[in-house]
């Protein structure tokens, strides 16, 4: 008997893990638009829904730590990536039914300790796939991830729409059942290779640490948000400080090599302050009468580029290969730069005009 497409599809390992993390992210992405409604239906105030989501943060730091120090050691991939499920799947259950604020902040709670499918995923990912395959495979994920995302925000609103706020975190409840199932009816348990020894594809070095890795990433964002950017935008400007940004980051990419300890830290600090000032640099051109609409074309762009970006990122590399990825990001940093100086500029001249031969710091 010829095999179905669906059974094709389940024959590869690879193949049923990105489809586990597009259910996965479908869920989510059915409840997170409604959270602030249900917070608002519970008796929540806007200012209180900071709290929400900082409790949430705080719970995925710790999650992200515990999750990258066991998981490989003792839990194992598979298991780990079942753990992050079954927590999603009892969060939004009791978010589904929560009749107080304090269970909803609750299901928030388990979500952040439990939830950890990136880590996961890519750890699993890196052991289903070889060096040279692995590349493309980590950008299918991606891609997997933001193509979720896009489809279940969209779905998730009409369902809230005719059916009320809850149904959306009760069907996400029932998808992550669906993907325990999922996980352990087809995707092989997966081995550690190699032996104790360090690197990516041994033992627990480079996998293990995925959740810290996060974890620290998060860190040092929240930090560069609280202290850095403010500041720097002041003295600086947004526009300026955009265009210097981008110039540090075509030099950190171009000395990688040389200076590995230092490159994830200077990439996230830099990435962190672009990501601010190009929000605010928008921000500050549109008319406010516009700019629900503008932002969300924006928000549509960018999850076409989330989708096809990664999709470009490993069909580049896996043709001139992983070592030339730090020489084609300094490329990609230095063709954004020139359009972005030549905007900046033309910015700063018409302000100043307007303003009686003032320099300003801002577009």
């Amino acid at each position: 008997m010829r095999p179905t497409p669906l059974l094709r599809l389940l024959d590869s390992p690879t193949n049923v893990l990105l489809l586990a993390v597009f259910v996965d992210m479908f869920g989510v992405a059915l409840v997170l638009p409604n959270l602030p409604f249900l917070f608002a239906e519970l008796g929540g105030t806007p200012e209180s829904f900071g709290v929400l989501s900082s409790v949430y943060a705080i719970a995925q730091l710790t999650g992200g730590l515990v999750i990258g120090l066991v998981g490989d050691r003792r839990l194992g991939q598979k298991l780990s990536l079942q753990i992050s499920f079954l927590g999603a799947a009892l969060s939004y259950a009791v978010a589904g039914v929560a009749t107080s604020l304090l269970l909803l902040v609750a299901s928030r709670v388990i979500v952040g300790l439990a939830k950890q499918t990136m880590t996961c995923s890519t750890a699993l990912l890196s052991s289903l796939t070889d060096e040279g395959g692995r590349t493309q495979a980590l950008g299918r994920l991606s891609s997997t991830m933001a193509l979720a995302l896009s489809l279940g925000q969209a779905l998730g609103g009409i369902i809230a729409s005719r059916y009320g706020r809850r149904i959306p975190c009760l069907a996400a409840a029932a998808l992550f059942a669906a993907d325990i199932a999922l996980v352990q009816l087809c995707l092989p348990h997966v081995a550690a290779r190699g032996g104790k020894g360090g690197g990516e594809s041994g033992g627990d070095g480079g996998r293990s640490g995925g959740g810290s890795l996060a974890s620290y990433n998060q860190l040092l964002g929240l930090a560069v948000d609280w202290l850095l950017v403010g500041r720097l935008a002041a003295s600086r400007g947004e526009g300026r400080l955009l265009c210097l940004c981008l110039c540090l980051a075509t030099l950190n990419s171009l000395l990688e090599s040389r200076h590995r300890a230092l490159h994830l830290p200077v990439s996230a600090v830099l990435g962190r302050i672009t990501k601010t000032c190009l929000a605010s640099l928008f921000s500050k051109s549109v008319p406010a009468a516009d700019q629900a609409l503008v932002l969300s074309v924006l928000d549509i762009g960018n999850s076409a580029i989330n989708v096809v970006a990664p999709l470009y990122g490993g069909s580049v590399v896996g043709r001139l290969g992983v070592a030339s990825q730090p020489l084609l990001a300094a490329a990609h940093y230095a063709l954004l730069l020139a359009p972005t100086a030549l905007v900046v500029r033309r910015a700063e001249s018409e302000a100043a005009r307007r303003g009686g031969g003032a320099k300003p710091k801002e577009l």
